[in-house]
């Protein structure tokens, strides 16, 4: 089975490995075929998390073991294979795990506002010498989230406004995404690299 590293503490000796179907497994550096060579490249194969994966990873090969505490990984090998190389044009099979839509909003804080000096036009003064500038920006994201099928890899790519045009729509709604969900929750469909980003092999899979 193949894994990244998620987690490891040098001074114990152990850590964790997040699995192709992405359950955590203990692991020990006992188990590690290759320790010294471990410790010296460690940064080159623990992963963050898919937000800060540059597509340069590298995967590590092991036995699964469901011992009594909980997915335990041994007989660990380091492996040269990365895990979700974004630069690669190859088509691979991945099942959708969720449609995601989240909205959110930022307003601007500036701080050190002097006493007896004016505060912008238009803007509201608060407390501790600071004020508030304009409304609050809002932001709306739209994510498919998959997982690669016959090996590891996992992600998600923001289809907000391709999902839009394909659909002649000008907003999300709530029902928008219910359909999408239920159109393509648990469903095969196929992704390839392109310069840092995924794309959808066929992005009418998206018209409901």
């Amino acid at each position: 089975m193949e894994g990244v590293i998620i987690k490891y503490k040098d001074d114990k000796g152990y850590g964790f490995i997040k699995d192709e179907n992405e359950r955590e497994r203990f692991f020990h550096i006992s188990d590690v075929q290759e320790q010294y060579k471990f410790k010296e490249m460690f940064h080159e194969y623990f992963y963050l998390n898919e937000y800060y994966d540059d597509g340069k990873t590298k995967i590590v090969d092991f036995t699964p073991h469901d011992a009594t505490k909980g997915p335990a990984a041994l007989k660990i090998f380091l492996s040269i294979k990365t895990i979700n190389d974004k630069y690669c044009s190859d088509a691979f099979e991945c099942f959708v795990k969720d449609i995601d839509y989240n909205v959110w909003g930022v307003s601007s804080i500036v701080q050190g506002i002097r006493q007896c000096q004016r505060i912008p036009f238009g803007a509201t003064a608060g407390g501790f010498g600071t004020y508030r500038t304009g409304y609050p920006e809002m932001h709306r994201d739209l994510k498919l989230k998959f997982r690669k099928i016959g090996g590891i890899g996992w992600g998600e790519i923001e289809i907000r406004n391709l999902a839009l045009n394909l659909n002649g729509r000008s907003k999300i709604t709530t029902s928008f995404v219910e359909n999408l969900n239920n159109k393509l929750k648990n469903q095969k469909i196929k992704i390839f690299g392109n310069n840092g980003y995924w794309k959808l092999e066929d992005e009418n899979i998206l018209i409901v």
